[in-house]
């Protein structure tokens, strides 16, 4: 009977810790967007979008998915439509990603570790490390689970009319003007 209601706790714990576990990352997520009445009128239409993505991207990230990982430190560097920038967390999730030893990693990531982490002074690289090894422990300790698919946005809605540089696209070479 102990055995039992002790494999029923084990089984349960998890299960009931996680909606918290998605909640805190939902919200942590949240803390990172901006109004978008303050975002450019150029891409204010687009900024519920962007910002809906960032979230779905941020829980993705917290279970270690690779590419949610490398869309938030993308999000975090401030050029992301209603997505605050934060250079210290872009940099610590760039870090977190190389230091993951994720299959799909690259050059490329070393080369963003340098563009977000180059330009911060020491003091804020040393926060950059405390909180990229901070988000490991959190991942690896209370992932999220049940993270939502991947879709990103559309810059430009389905329907809207095209501008006019847009051509079929054909097997052809373009044929010069004239």
């Amino acid at each position: 009977m102990i055995r039992l209601a002790a494999a029923l706790l084990a089984i349960a714990l998890p299960a009931s810790a996680q909606p918290a576990a998605n909640e805190r990352a939902t919200q942590e997520a949240r803390g990172f967007l901006i109004d978008c009445a303050f975002v450019p009128e150029a891409r204010r239409a687009e900024c519920p979008r962007w910002q809906e993505a960032f979230v779905a991207d941020y829980l993705r990230a917290r279970t270690g998915d690779y590419r949610g990982q490398r869309n938030v430190a993308f999000g975090l560097r401030g050029t992301t439509p209603g997505v605050r920038g934060e250079a210290v967390q872009a940099c610590a999730w760039r870090l977190l990603i190389v230091a993951s030893g994720h299959a799909q990693a690259g050059e490329g990531d070393q080369a963003n570790v340098r563009a977000d982490c180059g330009p911060l002074a020491q003091a804020q690289r040393d926060l950059a490390v405390q909180r990229g090894t901070r988000l490991a422990e959190e991942i690896a300790a209370d992932p999220v689970r049940d993270a939502p698919p991947r879709q990103r946005p559309q810059a430009t809605p389905p329907g809207a009319p095209l501008d006019g540089t847009a051509r079929p696209l054909t097997a052809e070479p373009p044929r010069p003007r004239g």
